[in-house]
């Protein structure tokens, strides 16, 4: 995982929700196949656009509050917050989308 992403748990999720302003968090797991498709997607959007949003991951099988918390049913699940608040969500390893979603979410759409 590159220094640009923020590893997240259950013991400090709130905290980075409360002092970064976006925030887009991968949920994972070491056995999914799907997450480490997508994680040198992640990684470059967090090398990209670092400077203009937080990323963060979080393994599920690691901190069920959290995955019980925002009711992560599959992975991997992409939640982007805003101001400590949930404002999107969706499933899948889709780059396309993901980058989409940065982009809007950087004001680079």
């Amino acid at each position: 995982m590159t220094d640009a992403i923020v590893k997240m748990d259950d013991s400090n999720f709130e905290n980075v929700l409360k002092t970064h302003e976006k925030v887009i968090v991968d949920t994972w797991a070491e056995w999914c196949a799907p997450c480490k498709a997508i994680a040198p997607v992640f990684e470059k959007l967090a090398n990209t656009y670092g400077d203009k949003l937080t990323f963060a991951k979080v393994n599920t099988d690691e901190n069920l509050n959290f995955a019980r918390q925002f009711k992560v049913m599959s992975i991997p699940t992409f939640l982007v917050f805003e101001k400590g608040k949930l404002v999107n969500r969706w499933s899948g390893a889709r780059p396309d989308k993901l980058t989409q979603e940065v982009k809007k979410l950087a004001g680079d759409d």
